[in-house]
């Protein structure tokens, strides 16, 4: 079972964004800043941040999470949320 089926089983509305080949949302800030919870998969840290400044998605990100909205995730997709090296 993969985690969009197991968020429809208990009752969650999951989304997905994606970077490749380009953003598969118009409104990237508006949609997160709509959504209770961000989640980030694994991956490299590195490749995940750099990825992320191209689209603007660090300054958008620190925004959605200064509204309320929680960040979270598992290996790359916990890490990336620590101030350290990668800032």
């Amino acid at each position: 079972m993969d985690m969009s089926e197991a968020g429809r089983i208990a009752g969650l509305n999951l989304t997905h964004l994606s970077l490749f080949p380009m953003p598969n949302l118009n409104d990237i800030e508006g949609h997160l800043m709509a959504q209770d919870v961000v989640w980030v998969n694994a991956g490299s840290v590195a490749n995940l941040l750099a990825v992320w400044r191209v689209h603007d998605l660090d300054e958008i990100l620190r925004r959605v999470w200064a509204a309320g909205v929680v960040l979270a995730g598992v290996l790359a997709g916990s890490i990336c949320w620590v101030r350290g090296r990668y800032d």
